[in-house]
C-alpha cells in the first residue's frame, strides 16, 4: 500500500460520514417524497406505503 494510501485510510471516518450524508438526504428529500406521493395516488388521504 503506498503512503497517500495510508494517510488516506488512516483519518477516514467512513461510518460517521454515511450516516451524516444519508440523514441529511433524508431530511430533505423524504418530505418531498411523501407529498408528491400523495398529490399523485389514486386515492386521496393517509394511505401505506
Amino acid at each position: 500500500m503506498t503512503q497517500l494510501a495510508k494517510a488516506a485510510l488512516r483519518d477516514f471516518e467512513s461510518p460517521f460520514l454515511v450516516a451524516w450524508h444519508t440523514a441529511n438526504w433524508n431530511l430533505l428529500l423524504f418530505p418531498g417524497y411523501c407529498s408528491c406521493h400523495l398529490l399523485t395516488s389514486r386515492e386521496r388521504g393517509l394511505q401505506r406505503f
